[in-house]
């Protein structure tokens, strides 16, 4: 015999499953275009420039990380790279669909929170569950990690906080609660130092129990007695996670930037980027791109603009704090979004040389607003009740900001799917950024669009600002035309002024191919050769290295060697690349075999 309450329980699970189904599948048909996007940025340096993961001792860069990381300590993702690159020969499209079933596993996941935090029980409850899953789905901000594949750091990062929170709500026994949440802590760490902020959700997601009612000693001991031993587990992780971050880089931080802890510049750097994100989370249809350089003047001046940015930022933390301890649902809304940013407020001065913030930065954040979102939209419905007009208003304009959301990660997904367009994108958002132009002269070199990368090239021999790797390119582009006054002049700018050598190693590696090339057209062949070797040194899975040393050895007639040099440099490339380049050293050797 069926009992009509268990068959309506069934019921409504299956159209909950179907309702999840179907949003998963609009947020996949929107990020469709993705299957044909390439790799732009620093996707080509992880997965095509350097061999380190697809060698046979990949593993001993999950710890270094494989650009010699100053800070940087990730080594879940780099084992995910490894494996993806071995799973798909460095191919962009199935990496692509990697990040989108990440993001279509997190959007589950802030629908399963979603539900979670919930008070009511209402009929609405997994209809509002789902309104979150599409808010943070189809959120445009969200463009640039989905798309950009260098992103997966940020994915799995909120794979893994987004997990622990929700573990934390649904398993009831202790030990084993604890054990989860501690392991995902862990492993979010090791994916982004971003999951620092997962103690202060936690602990925050935790105090949500206690608001609407006095929080009393009975109810602390209450919460202590649940958590107690969930809070040793995270704070056992995060001594792990230290441990093995301080026996990897041989230190935990290394401080970067001589700005003030304590300053009104510093703190004036926090409250801008701090509104920025709320602008970001709230309303992303504009501002969108790659950079956002900020001049670091504008901080220390003290005018009535920054002024108003200072105390907006103070009263949208301080009501929401106000409005958790009453026990509303906004409150935590606000300090969720606002203590998932922790970590990205610049809080810690850091030198942030290209960009102020990013759009991936805030993915977190929305995540949090998103889960919170049905707690604040259901105590809306509770309070307007009678107000159907006003009810309908709110029901558009929450329909059109998704209309328009579709539509605007639609147009951007093409801006971050080629890299002569991202950076074309950026030049229109930052005219007179350096770092942009750079970028861009490295893209027009690399398709061999040699006019425009002159023209861009002979503007910034001469900028006077500091820029070594542009430097390094303009000396590329005047060794390829034999142009060896201005090569001489781009190399010896980067020697007088490139501290960047010092702790950039591709640039450094780079600097001492282009010398090599430079020493072997001035007929120093024995100084050109010891270049390249040295530069082959620097980093052997490097293949530009190895490629300009079989250039050479073939140049001076020395065949055999070449031949060698050039299988190695071959091994090297991307499964993809490695076709184009044996033909074209193939070819060279073969001619320079007939003019002997």
């Amino acid at each position: 015999m069926q009992i009509p309450a268990f068959s309506f329980l069934r019921n409504a699970r299956v159209a909950l499953s179907f309702l999840v189904v179907g949003i998963l599948a609009i947020i996949a048909l929107v990020y469709w275009p993705v299957w044909h996007a390439g790799f732009v940025w620093d996707d080509k340096s992880t997965f095509l420039d350097t061999a380190s993961l697809r060698s046979s001792d990949w593993w001993r860069y999950l710890l270094g990380g494989v650009e010699n990381w100053v800070n940087y300590f990730r080594p879940l993702v780099l084992a995910l790279y490894s494996v993806e690159i071995r799973l798909f020969h460095a191919a962009p499209m199935p990496l692509h669909l990697v990040s989108l079933a990440l993001h279509l596993a997190n959007t589950t996941l802030v629908g399963m929170l979603a539900l979670q935090l919930q008070r009511d029980t209402t009929t609405l409850r997994p209809y509002l569950a789902a309104l979150s899953m599409l808010v943070y789905g189809l959120h445009p901000a969200l463009v640039e990690p989905v798309v950009w594949i260098s992103c997966q750091y940020d994915l799995v990062a909120t794979l893994f906080v987004l997990l622990a929170l929700w573990l934390n709500l649904a398993i009831v026994r202790t030990i084993p609660r604890a054990l989860a949440v501690a392991s995902c802590f862990f492993l979010a760490a090791c994916a982004k130092e971003s999951a620092a902020c997962l103690p202060l959700l936690l602990m925050l997601f935790d105090a949500a129990a206690l608001t609407g009612v006095h929080p009393d000693r009975d109810a602390l001991q209450r919460l202590w007695r649940r958590q107690g031993l969930v809070y040793a587990g995270v704070l056992a992780a995060g001594i792990a996670y230290l441990a093995l971050r301080d026996f990897a880089l041989g230190h935990l931080v290394k401080p970067i930037g001589g700005e003030h802890l304590f300053s009104i510049q510093h703190f004036q750097k926090i409250c801008y980027t701090y509104l920025s994100y709320w602008r970001i989370g709230l309303w992303p249809m504009v501002g969108l791109g790659p950079l956002h350089i900020v001049d670091a003047e504008r901080f220390a001046q003290f005018d009535v603009a920054m002024l108003g940015i200072d105390v907006a930022s103070v009263l949208i933390a301080s009501a929401g704090f106000a409005s958790f301890l009453k026990g509303r649902p906004i409150g935590a809304f606000i300090l969720a979004f606002s203590l998932a940013l922790t970590p990205v407020l610049n809080i810690v001065p850091t030198l942030f040389v290209e960009s102020l913030y990013h759009e991936r930065y805030a993915m977190l954040a929305i995540a949090m607003g998103a889960a919170w979102l049905p707690a604040v939209v259901s105590a809306a419905l509770r309070r307007t009740a009678g107000l159907r007009l006003l009810r309908a208003v709110l029901a558009l304009v929450v329909a059109g900001w998704l209309v328009l959301a579709v539509f605007n990660i639609r147009a951007t997904i093409p801006m971050w799917s080629d890299e002569l367009n991202l950076w074309q994108w950026a030049l229109r958002q930052n005219p007179d950024s350096i770092v942009v132009k750079d970028h861009l002269l490295s893209e027009y070199m690399r398709r061999g669009d040699y006019a425009p990368a002159r023209a861009l090239a002979s503007s910034l021999l001469d900028d006077k600002r500091r820029c070594a790797n542009c430097l390094l390119n303009i000396a590329n582009l005047s060794l390829l035309y034999g142009d060896s006054k201005n090569a001489a002049k781009a190399l010896a700018r980067i020697r007088n002024e490139g501290m960047e050598l010092l702790y950039e190693p591709r640039l450094r590696q780079g600097f001492m191919v282009a010398t090599g090339e430079l020493e072997e057209m001035k007929g120093a062949t024995a100084d050109a050769e010891s270049s390249f070797r040295d530069a082959i040194a620097a980093d052997p899975h490097d293949p530009l290295a190895a490629e300009q040393l079989a250039y050479f050895l073939a140049r001076q007639g020395r065949l055999p060697e070449a031949q060698a040099a050039a299988d190695k440099a071959i091994e090297l490339y991307a499964p993809a690349e490695r076709d184009v380049h044996r033909k074209s050293l193939d070819d060279f050797i073969n001619a320079a075999k007939l003019r002997r």
